[in-house]
Order: C-alpha cells, then structure tokens, then sequence
C-alpha cells in the first residue's frame, strides 16, 4: 500500500477525531470511552433516522449538532476508524475488499486514494443515500429532474424495455397503517419495566422540557386588534404558538409543517394562518374583508371533526362575517353556496373527489390556503388520499402560477423533514418541531402486554387492572377508559362496581355522605338507561353514541363537574367531546374494521386522539396515560407514543386508483408525465430517504439518484393494471396514455380498477335483480369480508326474510354481502355488533356501486338494466323497495316543515301498499277525497293529496321529425308538475332524459337535465332538450321516451313517440363525384386583371409557407367552367376550408371583365350577401384592396360598398357603387322599396355565400338571421324575374347597344357547407342540374385528422377544465415533436364558449408551456421564453393604450393571445396581425367570435365543448353545426394537414360526429316569422291579396321542402292539397294576427290586404312586429322617459343582439351596476328604481313579493342602458353587450317617435326625442348639459357650478370673462380644449 494511500487513509481517520469530542461532555475518561464505543456501534444502522434517535438519547438534546455530525460523516467515522483499527494486512485487505463491493464503499475508497475530495465525498454520500435535502425542500420539478438525469431522450420502448418487471402487490406494506419501519424501540431514561402474571408494564416518565428564561408568551393583546375578538377570552399563546406565531400570520409566508404534541393547541395554529391569509384581503381603512377573492380549504381527518370544526371556526371568525362551511360525504355545496363561502372544512376523501372532477374551477381558483390536518395520517391506508391532494395541489400551482400555501399540521414525528419536503416546506423558515416534552401538561406513559392468550381470561384480566390502576386514583383523580364498543362500555363499568364491591372500596371513590353523592343519587333516576341509572349512584358511568341525547348529556355534566370519577366511554368522547381527565386508560387497541372484515389494531390517528385526552391543564402537573394491548403490539405503540415510528407511503397500494384519477384528469397523458407525478409523492421522498425499505437497492441510487428507473418501473406496472382492465389505452412505442369511458367512471365514483374488471366483464344487458345483487356483492371493496361461524345462523333468518332470493350458500362471503345489503333496505334490525358494523360498511359504498354500474350501462346503451340499475341505487338511498309506497320517501326528511306527514301512522301507508288494483301513476289524478276515502280515513285525504303532487314529475311536450331517413330529430320541452318544496327538494331536481328502441332494451339517448327553482320554491321556465337518434330499417311502431327523476323512486314517466303517421324524407341525391382533373392555374387566365385579382389570394390571411394563390385546388377546378366561363347560376356546396371564397371571386372577375369599363360603370351592380357581419368587413375590404387591378385607385372606395343599416345613407351610397357588400338584414332594407328604387333593380350579379345559414334551428344551425337570408333570396329571385320580364317586353326598337346591355338576367352565384339536399337549394335557386356541385366533408381538398373525445362531466365549468389538461398536454406533445425534429411550431387555434375562457386558459397555458419549457412560437427566445417582436410591434404589445387588457399583453409576451366580443380594435387588430404573421402560435377565440378569424387556417385546431349558455332558455344549448363547420374548417387547408381535436359532453358525441362525418339536410325555417316577413312585402306592394301571399311563399326554400320533408313543417300529406291546405293556413294565421295588432287591414272581401301605419313603420326599419306592438300598447299620452325605457328594454330585438350569459357570473356584475344606479336616483326613487332593475334578484328584498312582470333580458338592458347613462364603468363583457345596444336602440327610438306622433301625443313624443338625444350624448334627462362637452365630467360639471356658477353650455358660451373660462378649463390639456371649442 502506498504512502499516499496511508496518508489518505490517515487523514479519513482524521475524521474520526469527532468522536473526541464526546470527551468534552463527559469528564469521566472512562465513561467517555463506553459512551465513544457504543456511538460508534450506533452509526453502522443503515436507516439514519434511529442513527439521530438512538444518538439524541445518548448524547441528549442539548449536543444536537454534534448528532448531526455523526449522522452526516457516518460513514466515514465507521469505516475509517475500522481501517485504523485492523490488526492485520489482510484483515485490511478484506475489509476494503467488502468496501468495493457497495456504492458507499466504493465512494470512501475513492476519497482515501485521493480520486474524490471530501467535499465530492459528501455530496455523492448524500446522494446515494438519499439525502438530497435541497432538491426536495425547494421543490425542483419533477419534469426539471428527467431532463436533466433521466433519459428523457429515448424513446418510451426503449425504457420500457431496459425495466425491471415489478408487481405492486409485492412491494406494498403488510399490516397497512399499523407497519412499523423501525427495527427496535429506544426507552427513553428512567423507564422500567415489571413483569406480572399475564401481562407486563413499561413504564415511561413524563418528558418535561426546561424553559428557556428568554422565552415570553405572545400576549393576544399583542396581535393587531380586529383580530381579538376570534380568541374568546385567551390572554396568552401557549409556547408552540407563540413561537410560530408570526410566521403563520406572515402574508408573505410560506408553506409550513407543525409537529407538536396532541393537545399543544394546533387548532388555534390554523386560525393564525388562517387569520394571517383573511389580512391580505382586509381593508385596513374601513375593516372590511374582500369575501369573494379568497376560499380557505381545512381538511379534517375524519367526518367526525368535521362538523365539530364547523362550529368552532364559525364561532370564531363570526366577527369578520366569514362564512365557514361543511363539505363532506354527507354534505354538498351549491354553486351559489360555494361562491358564499370562504372557508371550507372537508375530508380528504370528499376534497379527492372534487379535485380529481377536472378540478373545477368553482372550488379551486380562489383557494389561497389549504390547511391539512393530522398529516400523519400519511402512514394509514388513507395517506395515499392525502398524497394525491396534496401533490395535486402542488402541480397545480406550478402550473398555473397560482399562490396557495399549504399548511400541515401533525403530532410528533420522527421523520418529520421527510414530511417537509413533501410539502415543499422551507426547513429553515416554515418547518416547527416540538417533541413531547412541549405537550402542555406532560404524559407519563404506562403500556401493558397482555400475555394471557384465552379470551375470558384475557377480558377478566384486563378489567382487574383498570380497577387496580383505577384504585391507585380514587378520590384523588378522575379516569376515562375507553373501550370499543358499546356493550363493552357497559360492561366494563359493572365489572369495576361488582370488584369494589366485592373489595369493600367503593367508598374510596364517593365518600357516604359527600356532595357528590348527594348529587349523584339525586340524578341518578333522571337517566333513561336502567344500567346507567344504577351506575351513576357508585359515581361510575358509561358513554356511547347509542345513548339518548339527555343520558349523554347528564353524564357529560355530571363528569365535568367532577362528580363521576370513573367514566367508561366508546371513542366518541375522544373525537366529539372535549373532557380532559387525569387518568386516560384504553382497554385493548382491537376494533372491528368492517372495510377488512376482521379485528385490527387501533389506528395511530385514534391512540393519539385518545392519549390527547389525558392531563387537565392548569390543574395537572403531568397527566397519565394508559394502554393495554397484546404483548406482541408493545414495540408498535412504544413506538408510536415516544416518536420512533416513521411515517411511511402506502401510495403503491392505490397507485393504479391514483394514477387512473390523474390521467383521467388530463394532467397525465405519457407515461414520462406519470413519472413526473410520482415525483411529487411523499412515496418518492420515503424511496430517496430509505430505498432499502421499497426495495430499491443503494447502488440503484447510486446509479439513478432521482430514481427515474424505478419510478418509470412503479408506473408502467401500475399502468399496465389499468390496461389489463380495460380503463386506458396506453401505446408502448410513444409512451401515449388515454383514459376510456370505464376509467372515468371508475375515477368519478371512487372504484378499485379490480372492481371495474368484474363490472365491465359481468355486466349483461339483459340482468335482472337477483344477478344484480350478485354482481354488486361480487366488488372488491368488499374483498376483505367473510362469514363467520357465529353469524350463520343470523343470516339464514334474513335470508327468510330479504325480498330478492339468493342463490348463493351462507358460507360464501357473497350471499353475506347480499343479504345485508337487502336487509339495509328493508330496515331490517340486526343482534350481532360485528354484522351490523359489516351492513353500515356496505351501504355506505352500494348507492355508489350502483351508480357507477348505472352509468357503465347506459355508456353501453343497455336501456332496461340502467333503469334497473338507477332504480336500484335510488333504493339504497331511501331505504325503499319498488313495491313499498313512494310516500315513504316523505318519511326521512330531517327538520323539514312536513313534520304533520311524519305523525301519519305507518299503517297508512301499508292501507295504501295493499291497494294493489290502482297503479301509483293513477294517484296523482285522485283527489283528496278520493285519497280519504282509499284508505278509509277522509281527513288524511288533503294530507296525502298534497305529498302525492309532492313526488318529482314533469309535463312533457314531445315534438319528433324525421331529419333524414336514418335521423329523427326529438325537441323536448319538461315543465315542473308538482309542490316544489325546498327542504324536501333542494333548490334543483335532476332528471334523465332517455329514448329507448321499440323494445326498451336499447338506449338510443341519454343526458341529465336540471330544473332549478328559486328560494320561494318558484319554478324555473320550461326546460328544453333537443337530441338526435338513428332510425333503423324497417322501422318499429314507435321509441320511447324516459323521464326519470335521478333520486326519487317511481318519479318517472314513459310516453311512446308513435311513427305510425311518420312520414320519411325523399332519398338525398349522390353527392358530386371529384373529377381527376389537371389543376387550373393562374397563368391560364388571359385577363391579367383577373389573374392580379386571383394570385392577390385573401389579404386577411397568407397560410405557412404560401405567398398568395397559384394553383386551384381539386374542387375549384372542377367548378372553373361552370364560374368564370359560363354566365349560368351555379351553386358550390363544399366542407368547410375548400376555397369557396375564390368560386365567389372567379365569378366576380368574370363580371367585371365581361362588363367593366373604366369609362362608365357597370350596367349593373354586384350584391354579396352574407349573414356575419365581420365575414362582410373582412370581404369588402379584401376585394377593395384587390380590386385595384380593375377599379382606379383613386376611386376603389366608392366602388366597392359595405351597407351599415342605414337604409337612405345605404342607398345613397350603392348608387354610386359597382360591388354591393351586405348582410341579409341591412339588404332587407334597402330592397324593401325596390319597386320604386331603380338602382336594386340594377342587379346583375348575387353572390350568396353561407347559403346554408337559411337553416336556422335544424340540421345545421345558423344565427336569427336566417329567415331574413331565405326571404332576401327569396325576393331577389323575384324581383329579378319580374325586372328581367319588364326589360323583355319592352322592344329595343333604336338597337341601342347600351340598352342591350341591361337585357340578360341576374345571376346567382351561391356557395355554402356541404348539406345532403343541396339539389334542393339549387332548385329553389334556379341552378340546373349541370351547374351544382356538392361535395362529400371526405372529398375536401384539405384532409383532416379529426376527432370527437367526450367528456363524461356534466357541469361545464368541470367539462372544461378536464378538456383544457388534455388540450394542453396535445399542443406540448405537438411543440415538443416540432422542437426534436428542428421544424417550424405549428399555430393552433383554440375554440372557448365565453371570453372569460378564453382569457384563463390562455394563462393557463403560458404557465403549462414554461414549465415544460416549451415555445409556442418559433420566434421565442431563451430562457424568458418570450416572443422576440419587430420594434414596432413590440412597442404595441407593450404600449397600455393599445392593449388595455394587462393578462393580453402578458400572454402576447410568450406567444399566446385571445380575441373576445367588447375588445377594442385596436387590440383585436394588434393580435390578428400577430397571429397571421406566426409571431404568436396559439389563439384563443369565444364561440361567437368564430367568424372574426374568417380565411384564417391552421393547422391545429380545438374546439373545447360544443353547448354554450343560452340566456332566453336557461340552458346549455348545443353550438349551431355551421359554427362548428367553420371552426373544424380552420383546419382545413390544401397546404397542409389539419389535426382537429373536438371535445363535447358525453351524450352528444354522436350528434356531433354526424354533423362533422355526414352530410345532413337543412331546412327552412321561415315559417316561425311568416307574419314580419308578408307585412314588408305588403309594404313593398309585391303582396296586395291573400293570393299573392300563398304564390310569393312559392318562391321560397319552403314550398321547396314541403313536400320533401313533410313531417318537419307538420304536414301528415305530401299532396298538392296537403300542402295548398298549409300554405294557406299559415297565411290565414299569420294575417290574422296581424289585423288583430292594427298592422294590416283586411278588405271587406277578405282577399285584398293594405298595410297600416304600424305596419309599415315596422318594415321600414326593419323592427318586429312585435316591438312595435309592445311600443304602441304600453305607452300612452302621460308616458315620459322613465316608462319609454322600460318599454324599449322589453323589445324582442334584444335577444338576438345582447346575450344573457351565466346568471351565477353575470348577475353580480349587473346587481352592483343596478345599485349605483339607484343611488344616484336619490333615497327616494332609488329603491323603487332597483327593485325594478333586479326583480326577484334583488337580495336586500328577499321577503318582499317579487317582481316578475320583466324578463331578465329586459332588466339586463334596463340596467345597461342606466349604466350608459351614468357613464359607469362595464367589464369586457357588458362592453360588448352596450355596443349591441347602441347599434340598434336607435332604430327602435325612431320608431317610437313614429308610433308616438302617429297617434298626435306631442309631450309624449317630445319626451322620445329627448331621451333619443340623451342616448347619442350618453347623458340622463336630468343631467347637466354641460356633459355633452367633450371631455367635461359630472365632477368637472360640479365645480363649474360651485365656483362660477355655470350651469349649462348656455351660461358657459355666454361667459364674457376670459380669465374665469381659462380658469374653467385650466384642468383640461389643449387638445381637450380644442375639442370643445
């Protein structure tokens, strides 16, 4: 051996020399010596753990640091002093020969030779041995540790493959929450132990902490005063809270974890933290709190504490007005509960329910604090709960930025730093630990093996020691016992009496004589229990949940006050009543656990709680704990008890439930992102910790310190369960994990992935009850139970007894499960403890398990087992079998005012069970004295009448036509039919809503519908469903339709959708086949006009990689002729995305080159129509722009027009112009008089785009418009035969050749989405047969990978935050590729319901993307990950006057962006252009902006749901199917393939695959607004007679349609009779109507008809007849301003225009415009004012009769209108919302001065002008005038008033006082001046 190696090895050895140190606290040399010798022997434990324990007991508190140097330099001290001391060469050799075979070893060696500095040494030390203390406390991400160490390179098979195959039944621990890590228990000094005859004692002192003179209390004075009042009449902190005391309060603190003794006060910790969070949101100037922007989450361990805990915080914070409450199991919160919330006090079972739903939104986003109670409960069976929360919570908040602190609390822990690092705790700042020695009053320790094996024995010894310990206290200290269960309580308590009795000592207990005794047989007779009553005499006594509510009581009192010494008590006075006692002894630690179906030991979470009860403070000096056990189980609670029992993961246990719940989530969907989240598990701090003990070996830490191998491991096994099982797909090449419907549903109702197996394996569509029973007792949630001997024969009589037969043998655990479940049900009384804690055990999951069966069967569409299976679950709940009465579901309603129902005897309702002739639907026709009369009794008839009408049902109008041959379309309107009561019915009632086949035995729909109700129990408006199902061939009688309520039993209705008169459409012609033609290109075109204005291609969007347009695409081509070389109409009918824009353009160009000259303009003009507004914006400026090839540039503005509404301005300017660019409605006026107006009969040329939005509510779905679009059609093609004939009859006898240019006919060029009978649009449009084209979505030139995922959550905001982790996690795994292969970042575009989405998820995903480091843009830059923008668009994006919104300019930064309704144009444009310039990816747009991004495409897109809210209804509404078309066609591009990505709720899948796969028919809907649409024509003169009516209607897409789809207009008939009757009849109808309202007049010969003066002022501005009835009926002579408003608030205009959105988020907004509104009113008008803005929504006139005469629409413009006014500040939304205001309130106030002046009212109509030019100055009536100066506030309008004493714009231009208006205008700049003068 070299020098240099002994001098290395002399210097490891140096090392050594700490142990020297213990020299200096022992001065005896020898006892330094032992005490060297047996610290050394101490380091060579591997777990470090018992090294810090085994050390602090030899070297005491007070040398902590010298216990960290051991522990840290272990290694080293022990193998160097080894070396040192070897005698010999070899025995060296040998030893370093065992050094290389280890990690460690290897790593020493290394240091000794020189190759490793000691610095190196000790970090490589650490982690091997997995102390890598600041990765884990400062939280370094999971995804950072993979890139950085793990192989994050490869490709999932080759990882896979190097992978060790695991199976996690082996790797779990046995024993569960009572596994004990720790090889032995230290006894702390001065313990001893004695043996006695059956038992031994261990008896341990009380551990009392010295104080530290410079340790004070913190006085409460000492706290900020409005805190106070939250700590009742506590003066001081104890030491555990003083001393954390300012951190828990800090605002700025962070995550934190208390270890403190039971009974240190850690509640009142929670209230600092909590107190310290409430600040951050308190106003200190007024004390008020921000209640709505904070929610605080507590989780308790168990439902016990929780509603405890309710009460104790609502008591405490009650002084802040905080609102604390319970969400548990048993208890559900609101939206409108939650919203009122701010602290919430949950499980952790219930807070993983909610979470793992998508975590909505509701719950989480303003969650700022969650506090974890009993955090130790890591070690139970639980922990893995409290895993998944919490590392859920942390994800989340990485992920989203979000700043919630989390707060763990916990008993004293060994490894608490384990527990630390878990929670992402700073060691150094947010980590408290106080050992026993801090408990308040402190614990002696008794613990007693019982070694005596035979049962009697073991139960009569165990009571002769409570009495003897029990003895040793009398008269001096009071004693609890706990024991655990009831009869044991009682028993337990005679056994002590008849041993004192028996030993004469009684009275060392009670003295004769005494007070206490006198008390005692005084209250003695006033217990209800017999036992009790004689009990309580000796002053002994019981406790139980199963004594009455006074016995309770009376026991309580009497051992508060320290009259009943010895108390004997089940676990309940440990968790609900708080009685602290001297003496604390539990008898036995076995209790029957149901869950595993035997004895096991007592949980950590219970001995402690109980232990928590031992010491009385202030009165005790120590308090004495007691626990009797078996002698095998002392080391265990030695353990427990004095701080040695680490605190282990059982994650592996629920590792596959766990991680099924996160990929169903969407934050899982690779396995990478599985190890990733296992790398935030407390199962992953326990394996770095101490590997050896998950069987991870040390040099498998050596050579993947972050154990990225075994995590992968862990993962793909726990993965490959769930594949196994059918509950996910996982694609072993791409690493790929995707959940499936039996995943979800497992995920959603808490089952095991081995139940699911059975399920989904044994389920069959045709089960019955009996094989039901079986299949639920079968689960493996109840694995664990089995039948014991002594409950045979129990079960056999309840076999007799249960109504559904088992075929199962008593000894089977199934027939057990069975019958216990179906004597739940009966109400079935049981004898043994054991069976009955089994039946609670079972109920308590079976409701769910039905549940969960339900919806696997309905996924299945199995119509009768899911009804059965629903049925089945509603029983379990209620405890009620189909054939018993439903009125016993009245019967159970806790505090409910129905208490007169339940005094009915129960042998009413049995009279009423054994009427079996009237079936339970006849009941609700009865009346009361028929229901009197049934039963014999006629004063219980109203009773019952009124609970009959009290079950859940609804009136169902069904309306069911044919859509095609092979689709039936249902619309389905439910109206509430019974009592609605609050405290029986909740605020909502859930139905399902099911069509079923002609045999019931398949589901051909489902989905949930919910009828709200308002506090008053008023009734919601009809509830609207609409649904899609397949028709088969042949076709059966009838379907049905189920109306089923989800949690009444017999709350259900069938009725049969007959097809008897059903009368199929015509057969859909074949689509056009695409021709293999040689693709057209632009140099063919020999007009270079034309060819310029082509190549220009659409100036609003050049696609990746294309410079303007070259080639014509497949279906452009094949069209070419028929556009641009023929004059014939032609229609194009192509998926969205084909270029239909260019068919459009390649006509016009014909056009223009045909007829254009620049010497005159065109013969005749060009008319684009269009029904979206921005799409014609985007048009007209387009061709204006491309244009320039054939227009001057000096005059391209006039030539090409966009129509504003404005009918004289609009036509004005189209006389002037060549291109006419409008929507349907502002050419509705303009051509309304075109009889008289020649330039709309100067019309060559249509170009009709969207054709298809003449469907509005069918098939395919366009916007209110659609009426309007089909008439404007309509009467262009009359108007241009008619204008055409004309020009024919009239003889060009001069052969003028200008003349002959007028004379051909209009053409109409038309293009829309494929529809199946386009040949009928193209028939009613005059197109022969040679020129329509439609094509197939299949045939579309762009191809398009799509696909349609389901989401199973019925709630949207849950729905959306599921789809938004899978959208993030695509688009990452879409950037990610495009990184690895060094391509361009493809854009993606994401479609959102609402604006407020859009902008979330845009943050969202800024913060998904950074984390993963990940760009959105190729333009993104280093490590800020931010956009790198030209200067002058940086500038923009940066500038807060360009971009207003500060989230907008923060995501532009990181290139993502949104656009939504009400955002300046500014902003909007600046994001376009960023956008189509690919300088952001990613793009967020609201539903109804959809046609903003018009030739935009992409090639990713998402549409996240498809169903938005739809105000007037209420309900969610699905999106139109032309919307989605266009949004799936942003996809859609020849140049690129699409990927489309559309998720939807669950039972609207179909429905939407056939609107994106299949071509589906349109059809007319003019008949709903027949009436408005024959008056313009009147107005017009085109109608003059009833005749002309029926022959203008033949001109429509309807007389088209009639006789092809007949059952869809109502028609039973497809005769030319059928259909001249309907005609008819819908014109008779409609005129009527009309002349009822004073619209039109009807000839004395009923034929001829004229319009009147409502009529036409209607038509002329185009109003609905209906507005202007409303206007003509309401206002009256003596009508002013206030009434206009009102009048005009309820116009029907306003539906289409302002939307209503969700009430829960609008309304807030709304009632608080509402209120400063009234206060401006004044005290006196104010209320009445706000009263009629908000109606019943007005909360502060709750008990007032509400107001219902206006709607909320009407009440929403009321107060937008107001608001206007008043000049009050509108969030984004309502900004929008008053611009669709203003865009047509004035249109509506020119027509109420017609109306009024018409009828000579002159104050009337004076008043409507007035209020016309407050709207235009934005100014009320009683306002200054001095506000309609620019820039000049109403407190600017005040201090002119005050200081000069100018009123009005009058008295300021008549100011002749130059300086006095200089001083007026001193606060304004010069260009705000100017804007004045």
């Amino acid at each position: 051996m070299s020098e240099e190696f002994l001098r290395n090895r002399m210097y490891a050895y140096a090392a050594n020399s700490n142990l020297r140190q213990v020299s200096k606290i022992f001065t005896d040399a020898n006892e330094a010596a032992k005490v060297a010798e047996e610290a050394l022997s101490i380091l060579q434990v591997e777990d470090d753990r018992v090294v810090e324990n085994r050390l602090v007991s030899l070297l005491d508190y007070d040398n902590f640091d010298l216990v960290k140097l051991f522990v840290t330099n272990k290694h080293k001290i022990f193998y160097a002093t080894k070396l040192k001391r070897a005698q010999s060469e070899a025995e060296k050799k040998a030893l370093e020969a065992e050094l290389s075979h280890s990690a460690i070893g290897k790593l020493l060696l290394e240091e000794l030779e020189g190759k490793t500095s000691a610095q190196e040494f000790a970090k490589r030390d650490r982690t091997v041995r997995g102390l890598q203390d600041d990765f884990l406390v400062r939280g370094k991400g999971a995804m950072d540790v993979d890139e950085e160490d793990g192989p994050s390179g490869d490709s999932t098979a080759a990882l896979l493959a190097g992978l060790p195959k695991l199976r996690l039944e082996d790797l779990s621990f046995q024993g569960s929450n009572h596994f004990m890590a720790n090889e032995r228990c230290e006894l702390p000094e001065k313990s001893w132990r004695v043996q006695k005859k059956g038992y031994e004692e261990i008896h341990v002192p009380a551990l009392k902490a010295p104080v530290v003179s410079t340790e004070q209390l913190k006085a409460i004075r000492d706290l900020p005063s409005w805190m106070h009042p939250c700590f009742g009449g506590v003066q001081h902190l104890n030491r555990v809270q003083s001393k954390l005391c300012d951190y828990a309060l800090s605002e700025e603190g962070g995550n934190m974890l208390l270890c403190a003794p039971t009974g240190s006060g850690k509640t009142n910790v929670a209230l600092l933290c909590m107190l310290g969070m409430i600040s951050r949101f308190r106003n200190a100037d007024d004390g008020s709190v921000k209640l709505s922007e904070f929610k605080i989450v507590y989780v308790a361990p168990m439902k016990a504490l929780v509603h405890e805990c309710v009460q104790n915080f609502s008591k405490r914070l009650e002084p802040l007005n905080i609102t604390v409450k319970e969400l548990s199991g048993d208890q559900s919160l609101t939206a409108a509960e939650i919203a009122a919330t701010q602290i919430i006090v949950t499980t952790p079972e219930k807070w993983d329910v909610i979470t793992r739903k998508a975590g909505d939104r509701a719950y989480l986003q303003f969650v700022r604090l969650m506090i974890v109670d009993e955090i130790h409960l890591l070690h139970d069976e639980r922990g893995a709960v409290l895993e998944s929360i919490i590392g859920r919570t942390i994800r989340t908040c990485e992920e989203t930025k979000d700043q919630v602190r989390m707060v763990g609390l916990s008993a004293t822990l060994p490894n608490y730093e384990d527990v630390a690092a878990f929670m992402r705790v700073d060691p150094k700042e947010g980590l408290f630990y106080f050992d026993n020695s801090f408990r308040p009053v402190p614990l002696q320790q008794q613990f007693i093996g019982i070694t005596e094996k035979k049962s009697l024995k073991k139960v009569a010894l165990m009571n002769e020691i409570c009495y003897e310990k029990a003895l040793l206290h009398a008269g001096r200290n009071q004693m609890l016992i706990f024991t655990h269960s009831r009869a044991d309580t009682m028993k337990t308590a005679r056994a002590l009496v008849e041993m004192c009795q028996a030993n004469d000592t009684l009275s060392k207990f009670v003295r004769e004589g005494s007070a206490s005794s006198e008390i005692l047989r005084a209250e003695a007779p006033n217990a209800k229990h017999p036992e009790l009553q004689e009990l309580l005499k000796y002053g002994f006594a019981f406790h139980h949940a199963g004594l009455t509510r006074s016995d309770r009581t009376l026991v309580e009192d009497l051992f508060a006050d320290k009259h009943v010494q010895v108390l004997v008590s089940t676990a309940t006075l440990a968790w609900g009543v708080n009685l602290p006692v001297h003496t604390v002894i539990i008898k036995g630690t076995q209790v029957y656990s149901p869950e595993q179906g035997r004895w096991t030991e007592l949980s950590a979470l219970d001995i402690l709680q109980m232990m928590g009860r031992a010491g009385r403070y202030g009165l005790d000096s120590e308090g004495e704990g007691i626990i009797m056990t078996q002698h095998s189980e002392l080391q265990y609670y030695l353990s427990l008890m004095n701080q040695q029992l680490p605190i282990e993961s059982h994650l592996i246990k629920r590792l596959p439930e766990s991680l099924n719940a996160e990929i169903v989530l969407g934050t899982i969907s690779t396995l990478k992102d599985a190890v990733e989240w296992l790398g935030y598990s407390y199962l992953y701090v326990r394996m770095i910790r101490n590997p050896r003990l998950y069987q991870v070996s040390v040099d498998a830490v050596h050579d993947d310190p972050y154990l990225f191998q075994r995590r992968m491991a862990l993962c793909y096994a726990a993965v490959s369960q769930l594949e196994k099982r059918g509950m996910v797909q996982f694609n072993r090449t791409t690493g790929n994990v995707v959940s499936n419907y039996v995943g979800k549903v497992a995920s959603y109702y808490y089952v095991t992935h081995e139940t699911m197996d059975t399920y989904v394996k044994q389920l069959r569509p045709s089960m019955q009850d009996i094989e039901l029973f079986r299949l639920l007792s079968q689960s493996a949630e109840f694995s664990n139970m089995f039948v014991r001997p002594e409950e045979k024969l129990e079960l056999n009589k309840l076999i007799q007894r249960v109504p559904v037969p088992i075929k199962e043998s008593v000894e089977e655990p199934a027939c057990k499960i069975n019958v216990l479940l179906q004597a739940y049900i009966s109400k079935l009384k049981l004898e043994g403890f054991a069976l009955s804690a089994d039946m609670t055990f079972i109920q308590q999951s079976a409701a769910r398990l039905f549940r969960c069966l339900f919806e696997l069967a309905w996924k299945k569409k199995w119509a009768s087992v899911a009804v059965k299976l629903l049925e089945l679950a509603i029983m379990v709940d209620r405890k009620l079998w189909r054939s018993q009465s439903p009125l016993r579901q009245f019967t159970a309603i806790p505090d409910s005012p129905l208490r007169q129902f339940t005094a009915i005897p129960d042998v009413l309702i049995r009279k009423l069970e054994r009427i079996s002739d009237i079936p339970w639907s006849r009941y609700v026709d009865l009346t009361p004295q028929d229901l009197g009369e049934m039963v014999k009794l006629p004063k219980m008839g109203k009773t019952l009448h009124k609970f009959v009408h009290m079950l859940p049902r609804v009136h169902i109008d069904l309306r069911a036509y044919p859509l095609s041959r092979s689709l039936l379309r249902l619309d389905i309107a439910c109206t509430p039919d019974f009592e609605h009561s609050e405290a029986v019915h909740g605020r909502s009632v859930v139905f399902w809503v099911m069509v079923e086949d002609g045999d019931g035995q398949t589901l051909l729909h489902i989905e949930p519908m919910t009828l709200f109700f308002s506090h008053k129990g008023a009734a919601s408006a009809t509830t609207h469903v609409s649904c899609t199902v397949p028709l088969v061939t042949p076709l059966p009688p009838q379907y049905f339709l189920r109306v089923m309520a989800d949690r009444w039993l017999h709350a259900h209705q069938v009725i049969p959708i007959s097809f008897q008169h059903l009368l199929l459409p015509e057969k859909f012609p074949v689509p056009t086949a695409v021709l293999d033609l040689k693709p057209v290109t632009t140099a063919q075109l020999s007009d270079g006009r034309v060819r310029g204005f082509v190549e220009a291609g659409d100036l609003s969007e050049t696609p990746d990689g294309a410079a303007g347009i070259s080639t014509l695409n497949s279906l452009q081509t094949q069209t070419f002729h028929a556009l641009h070389e023929t004059d014939a109409p032609v229609l194009v009918c192509a998926p969205a995305g084909s270029g239909k824009q260019l068919c459009l353009e390649l006509a016009l160009t014909r056009y223009l080159s045909q007829f254009y000259s620049a010497e005159a303009p065109l013969p005749r003009k060009v008319v684009y129509l269009c029904p979206h507004q921005d799409w014609c914006t985007a048009v007209a400026r387009t061709w204006a722009l491309k244009g320039q090839t054939f227009f001057p540039a000096a005059d391209e503005g006039s030539r090409v027009v966009l129509l504003s509404g404005d009918a004289l301005m609009d036509y004005e300017a189209m006389k002037q112009a060549d291109v006419v660019v409008s929507t349907p409605e502002n050419w509705a006026l303009v051509s309304l008089k075109w009889k008289q107006r020649k330039a709309i009969q100067q019309v060559g040329l249509y170009l009709l785009d969207h054709v298809q939005l003449i469907a509005s509510g069918g098939a395919l779905g366009g916007d209110v418009s659609a009426s309007t679009y089909e008439m404007v059609i309509s009467r262009a093609r009359f108007m241009a035969t008619t204008v055409f004939q004309q020009l024919a009859e009239d003889d060009d006898d001069d052969g003028d050749a200008d003349a002959r240019r007028w004379k051909f006919p209009a053409r109409f060029v038309s293009c829309g989405y494929a529809t199946a009978n386009a040949k009928d649009v193209g028939d009613w449009l005059g197109v022969s047969a040679a020129q329509q084209f439609y094509f197939t979505p299949q045939q579309s030139p762009g191809t398009v990978a799509l696909a349609v995922t389901p989401s199973e959550h019925h709630d949207q905001n849950v729905r959306m935050s599921s789809v938004a982790k899978h959208m993030f996690s695509s688009i990452g795994a879409v950037y990610r590729a495009a990184a690895a292969n060094g391509g361009a970042t493809p854009r993606a575009m994401v479609f959102v319901p609402m604006r407020k989405q859009a902008r979330l998820l845009a943050i969202d995903l800024v913060s998904y993307l950074n984390n993963r480091r990940l760009a959105a843009t190729t333009h993104q830059r280093g490590d800020e990950r931010k956009v790198q923008l030209p200067a002058e668009l940086a500038q923009r994006v940066a500038s807060a006057a360009v971009v207003q919104d500060r989230a907008l300019r923060e995501v532009l930064q990181f290139g993502v962006g949104y656009i939504y309704e009400g955002q300046s144009s500014g902003e909007q444009q600046l994001v376009m252009e960023l956008y189509t310039r690919g300088l952001i990816g990613v793009l967020f747009v609201p539903f109804r902006m959809s046609t903003a991004v018009h030739g935009v495409h992409v090639p990713q897109v998402y549409v996240l749901d498809t169903q938005y809210f739809e105000g007037q209804l209420g309900v969610e509404a699905e999106v139109d199917a032309a919307e989605l078309l266009h949004m799936v066609g942003r996809a859609r591009h020849c140049q690129f393939r699409g990927h489309v990505q559309v998720y939807c709720p669950a039972a609207k899948r179909d429905q939407v695959e056939r609107v994106l796969t299949q071509l589906l028919p349109i059809e007319s809907r003019i008949h709903t607004q027949v009436g408005d649409h024959l008056l313009a024509e009147m107005v017009s003169r085109t109608i003059e007679t009833k005749t002309d009516s029926v022959d203008f209607l033949t001109w429509t897409f309807l007389y088209r349609r009639l006789a092809k789809n007949p059952n869809f207009y109502g028609l039973l008939g497809t005769s030319v009779r059928h259909i001249s009757d309907y005609l008819s009849e819908l014109v008779e109808e409609s005129l009527s109507e009309l002349q009822e309202t004073h619209f039109v007049a009807v000839e004395d010969n009923e034929l001829d008809v004229s319009p009147l003066n409502l009529g036409m002022i209607a038509s002329y501005y185009g109003l609905s007849s209906d507005t202007i009835a409303i206007v003509a009926n309401s206002l009256t002579a003596k009508s002013r301003i206030k009434a206009m408003v009102e009048v005009l608030s309820c116009a029907v205009e306003w539906e289409a225009a302002v939307p209503l959105r969700q009430p829960a988020e609008e309304w807030p907004l709304l009632a608080a415009l509402a209120r400063q509104v009234a206060d401006a009113a004044g005290d006196k008008q104010g209320p009445q004012l706000l009263q009629r803005l908000l109606g019943q929504r007005d909360a502060s006139h709750a008990g007032a009769e509400a107001d219902q005469s206006l709607s909320d629409m009407a009440r929403k413009v009321m107060i937008v209108w107001y608001s206007y006014q008043r000049r009050l500040s509108l969030s984004y939304e309502l900004r929008y919302d008053l611009n669709q205001f203003l865009r047509g309130v004035q249109k509506l106030l020119h027509a109420t001065v017609d109306v009024l002046s018409s009828q000579g009212w002159l104050k009337t109509t004076l008043a409507a002008m007035e209020l016309h030019q407050c709207v235009i100055q934005g100014v009320s009536e009683s306002d200054s005038s001095l506000l309609q100066l620019p820039h000049v506030t109403r407190e600017t309008a005040q201090t002119w008033k005050e200081a000069h004493g100018v009123e009005s714009i009058v008295d300021f231009v008549q100011l002749e006082d130059d300086n006095v208006r200089s001083a007026l205008l001193q606060s304004l700049s010069p260009t705000q001046v100017s804007d004045i003068a």
